[in-house]
């Protein structure tokens, strides 16, 4: 289910991750969202507190686990991308 880019998770975004088809967005909320890219506005697909304002966002090689750092010393949390829900950002 798709929802309109609003409410807590629609903060501004600092850090962006393009995988596939899927963006990925995060900023000083500490949450990460998942986008789609609609013709004329995004959506939120999905989103992911992790606790602290994001400082990076990087994909490892294979492109299924995304690192979210954080501004806390030596935080870091793994996503992977293998469950989260991936929906193309082209109307077809």
């Amino acid at each position: 289910m798709c929802k309109p880019l609003s409410g807590p998770a629609s903060g501004l975004f600092s850090h962006i991750a393009l995988h596939k088809k899927v963006l990925y967005a995060g900023g000083a909320d500490g949450v990460v969202s998942q986008l789609v890219i609609k013709e004329d506005h995004a959506l939120i697909t999905d989103s992911h507190s992790v606790g602290s304002p994001i400082t990076s966002l990087n994909f490892n090689p294979s492109h299924h686990k995304l690192a979210v750092g954080c501004s806390l010393v030596g935080a870091c949390t793994l996503l992977s991308t293998l469950y989260l829900p991936q929906q193309s950002p082209v109307a077809t």
